[in-house]
């Protein structure tokens, strides 16, 4: 019920795999009846979802460190169902160099989060330092096989869902996400001059599409309350911002 004030509990004072338990003693102010309980376990967001997706997940593993990640076809494509996380990390302040050695910034420089919601990085890491504004399509610093995603690639799978939400992962704060392809968009945010920011509202990935200037295009969702809407930004976002990166198979 939720008629009295403080008879509910709120989804963030649970643990996974907690038992919950209510016990009840009716009274109607004359007569007491027989008490009962019932008890819920709280299964996480991750294991239930997890548990009933059927969008048919494959597996590919990069070669280059042994890591895993979800493939998913949706329209004429390939996806990664993952944000990259290759490479080693460097603190924001420092950017990446054309060193031989893929580097990404993790959220908070903290390289757990970055297994839970990929790396960031910079244009010209993504892309593999191909001279701009030559690249589209490049495998960058994807696996063999595949390539960093094209700004027409991303445009082909927006058009698989009627809104953008419906590409964000169920488990997202907020329950903002209702994924329909399997895409699990998560809202990891971005990085820009020194600063993380967006984590919880927006997803931000680049593309390997080249846009005027010295920048790429990039893609970018908002979360606007419980919707999402698409943006393809185009000079907003220099080399020295970082972001997530998703790949598409050759």
């Amino acid at each position: 019920t939720s008629s009295l004030n403080g008879d509910t509990v709120v989804y963030s004072e649970t643990l996974g795999y907690e038992d919950w338990s209510c016990s009840v003693l009716p009274n109607d102010g004359i007569d007491t009846g027989s008490a009962g309980t019932d008890t819920v376990t709280v299964i996480p967001c991750a294991d239930y979802r997890d548990a009933n997706s059927n969008f048919g997940y494959g597996m590919l593993t990069d070669a280059r460190d042994g890591k895993t990640y979800r493939t998913v076809s949706i329209g004429n494509h390939v996806w990664m169902a993952d944000n990259l996380n290759v490479g080693s990390m460097i603190t924001t302040g420092n950017y990446a160099s054309n060193n031989g050695i893929i580097e990404k910034h993790c959220l908070d420089n903290n390289p757990a989060l970055c297994n839970e919601f990929g790396g960031f990085y910079g244009r010209n890491e993504t892309i593999g330092w191909t001279p701009h504004p030559m690249g589209e399509g490049v495998q960058g610093i994807c696996p063999v096989g595949w390539h960093v995603a094209t700004q027409d690639e991303y445009l082909d799978l927006f058009s698989q869902v009627s809104a953008q939400y419906e590409l964000v992962d169920i488990c997202e704060p907020g329950g903002q996400g209702a994924d329909l392809v399997g895409f699990a968009i998560k809202l990891a945010g971005s990085q820009g001059w020194g600063a993380f920011g967006g984590t919880t509202t927006n997803a931000k990935f680049w593309t390997s599409t080249p846009s005027s200037g010295d920048y790429n295009f990039n893609i970018k969702l908002q979360s606007t309350g419980a919707t999402f809407a698409s943006a393809i930004e185009t000079g907003a976002n220099p080399w020295a911002n970082t972001m997530s990166v998703r790949c598409v198979q050759d």
